[in-house]
């Protein structure tokens, strides 16, 4: 059994090689981890580590300026977005859970844990009359070229189609 957390990301990232999982998830899933442990002050043993923290972990997320420690992204004024708090919590949640799955550590709690919603963001599709406004604002007395005005006006239609289908779906 493993009882230290960076043992056990070294054996999050064999495991989820293995399994065949993309490079990028395994960079989200341990990138959130990675954090939740700054957050816990370095590597606790795993069985100390409760849901409880991970809830504080969500609070201080809640309250963290956006971009906080990013290299070169300074001064942001809004906070962390639920959606981000979101994907670290589900990140550290399936940690937990493929490291319980694959026998490294005890059945634990945080594998059990709630994870805050993120919000949907619903797409509103153009009216039928907003294509034509906006075809109608590039006309042929535009000071965009014809080849400058093609891949916009692509863009719109393309836009509008998958709008209007999303909206018909839903």
């Amino acid at each position: 059994m493993i009882t230290n957390l960076s043992e056990a990301i070294s054996a999050y990232r064999v495991i989820a090689t293995a399994d065949g999982k993309s490079p990028k998830t395994i960079e989200w899933v341990t990138g959130s981890v990675r954090l939740f442990q700054r957050f816990v002050d370095g590597g606790p043993d795993l069985s100390s580590l409760t849901r409880n923290n991970l809830r504080k972990f969500i609070l201080d997320l809640q309250q963290r300026p956006a971009w906080q420690g990013h290299p070169t992204i300074h001064g942001a004024t809004r906070r962390v977005s639920k959606t981000t708090i979101n994907t670290y919590a589900r990140g550290i949640r399936a940690f937990f859970a493929t490291l319980e799955r694959e026998e490294f550590v005890a059945p634990h709690d945080i594998r059990k844990a709630r994870v805050p919603k993120a919000p949907v963001n619903q797409i509103i599709p153009f009216t039928e009359s907003e294509p034509k406004a906006i075809f109608g604002g590039i006309g042929t007395k535009s000071p965009f070229s014809p080849e400058d005005r093609s891949p916009l006006l692509e863009r719109v239609i393309i836009g509008h189609i998958f709008g209007w289908a999303s909206h018909r779906l839903l």
